[in-house]
């Protein structure tokens, strides 16, 4: 269990409807989105030993994508079913959660043009 983000906690922030201490499905998601967000965010390690200190908006994005984590296991092709409307897909990448966790991508993307400025070397 990641020390910065209680499986119940995480569970009431987004109001999943799950028994945080006993759903062991619900703990590997949590467990699992930690881990991701600290791989991305080495930023956020702090002091000696180093301490991951998250702020609120990234526990909260953490959560949100632990609870996307979840609801993907009973949906394990992409889709979810809502009998009134059919099924609808789930997103590839959930640009909330990215803004909130600070792992979204720099600026935008144009087909074919470079991220960054090339400059041309002097000769």
């Amino acid at each position: 269990m990641a020390a910065w983000l209680d499986y119940s906690v995480a569970a009431a922030m987004v109001e999943a409807s799950v028994v945080a201490d006993s759903d062991l499905a619900w703990q590997a998601d949590v467990d699992a989105a930690a881990a991701f967000i600290e791989r991305r965010r080495k930023d956020l390690f702090v002091g000696d030993p180093a301490v991951f200190t998250p702020g609120a908006d990234v526990k909260l994005g953490t959560a949100m994508l632990a609870n996307r984590l979840y609801a993907r296991r009973t949906s394990p092709l992409g889709t979810s079913l809502n009998t009134e409307f059919g099924g609808s897909d789930f997103l590839r990448s959930d640009p909330d959660i990215a803004k909130l966790c600070g792992i979204e991508s720099e600026g935008r993307f144009f087909f074919g043009a470079a991220r960054t400025p090339v400059v041309a070397e002097e000769v």
